[in-house]
């Protein structure tokens, strides 16, 4: 891509914008890969690690419990009754 196709214009045109980011991402992150990056003093970018691992499953009130709904019930049990009384409504 030119400079002069990612010089902004009157017209928005998203998909030159993806393709502008994801040849300079790509492009950047070859060079970080590659060892390129730090021979022209560019410095290796450090990658974020949390500390403490919010999603791991160790909290019980973050997981999710089979087929419970927000307000602690069993979904599967409350569509079955659903069928079941609009099967019997229907038979009448």
């Amino acid at each position: 891509m030119s400079a002069s196709a990612a010089s902004p214009s009157g017209d928005f045109n998203a998909s030159n914008v993806a393709a502008f980011l994801n040849e300079s991402w790509t492009r950047e992150h070859q060079l970080v890969v590659s060892g390129e990056a730090e021979k022209h003093g560019v410095p290796k970018p450090v990658v974020y690690q949390a500390v403490e691992k919010a999603w791991s499953g160790r909290n019980p009130n973050l997981t999710q419990k089979q087929n419970a709904m927000a307000n602690g019930g069993n979904f599967l049990t409350e569509v079955r009754k659903q069928l079941d009384s609009t099967t019997s409504e229907s038979q009448k």
